[in-house]
């Protein structure tokens, strides 16, 4: 059944929308008329205005994500078939008024942009394999969206990563062979995480002379189906956990999931299990020791996984561009 909000019609849902075959039932957001822009102005100021309550009683946010993972838009941020240029031009409308609408409450509430793993690739899903009408290559989406901020006037949008292993099946991010150490790299994951802060430190990406503020708002180390399974979850998240830790340009770590979801299938991110009641898996005390003195202890067990000595071996590199 598609819900009442993703029906042709309702205001805030583009027009170019295929509402039939979205395959999550995620709309882009309708800035092509007055409709459109109003109620989506009026959702974003109502948002900011009830979260940024100085008395706090509804919580606190930081910032506002336009969209989910916008190289895969056919699956996330649904716009039909569509050329790169109308789907960046249209995006970026809908970002600017989210910029100006939560500004015009509170200077310090960050927007961004949200992107997955691709990043010099096109997404591959089962409903489009290499379409450049349903899917955008990272790199490719942060050019254009900030060649269309500079034409039109500069605002501070910034990015929402996820840096998800190359196969999000398997833990051992270690092993990526496509995340490589430079700015064409196929995808960015934990282990190449550092190549996209250095690639938005280039002078035309700044702001104010300033880089803009990147978050890891989602991402997941998966359990396989495997006696080793939990071991091998808990050893990538104490990878990934250090090498961002090192990166200071990366602002949060957000982990998906705190429990597993029978919903997500064979993906099973928790730091619980999903029986009823839930079971702490070998991830949970990794997770819950690593900002504290505790954390080399917590973390000894998985330099032999990983292969490693010391820690120093896995640190951040210094990416110029043309490394491999």
């Amino acid at each position: 059944t598609i819900p009442e909000n993703v029906k042709p019609g309702y205001p805030l849902l583009h027009p170019l929308t295929n509402v039939a075959e979205a395959p999550f039932h995620l709309g882009a957001i309708n800035m092509t008329n007055k409709a459109g822009y109003l109620y989506y102005r009026a959702l974003v100021e109502y948002a900011v205005n009830r979260y940024t309550d100085p008395s706090k009683k509804h919580g606190w946010v930081s910032g506002f994500i336009v969209g989910n993972e916008l190289q895969a838009h056919w699956e996330w941020y649904n716009m039909g078939d569509v050329s790169t240029d109308v789907f960046v031009e249209e995006y970026v409308k809908a970002l600017r008024v989210a910029d100006l609408a939560i500004r015009k409450t509170h200077s310090k509430v960050k927007t961004y942009i949200s992107m997955e793993h691709h990043w010099n690739c096109l997404t591959i899903t089962s409903t489009h394999a290499n379409d450049p009408k349903r899917s955008i290559k990272g790199k490719d989406l942060v050019e254009r969206i900030n060649a269309w901020s500079k034409a039109q006037g500069d605002f501070p949008w910034n990015i929402a990563f996820h840096p998800y292993p190359e196969t999000i099946v398997r833990p051992e991010v270690w092993l990526d062979k496509t995340a490589l150490y430079n700015f064409n790299t196929p995808k960015i994951t934990f282990k190449n995480v550092e190549v996209l802060p250095a690639f938005m430190k280039q002078k035309r990406f700044l702001y104010k002379g300033k880089p803009r503020n990147i978050i890891l708002s989602e991402q997941g180390i998966n359990t396989v189906d495997e006696p080793d399974g939990q071991l091998l979850q808990a050893a990538g998240y104490a990878y990934a956990y250090y090498r961002v830790s090192h990166i200071p340009e990366i602002k949060a770590f957000m982990f998906h999931r705190h429990s597993d979801s029978l919903a997500e299938g064979n993906l099973r991110f928790g730091l619980l299990t999903a029986d009823d009641p839930p079971r702490k898996k070998r991830i949970y005390e990794v997770f819950r020791l690593a900002d504290t003195d505790q954390w080399q202890q917590a973390f000894e067990f998985a330099k032999p996984i990983i292969g490693i000595k010391d820690w120093s071996e896995i640190l951040p590199k210094t990416i110029t561009g043309d490394d491999n």
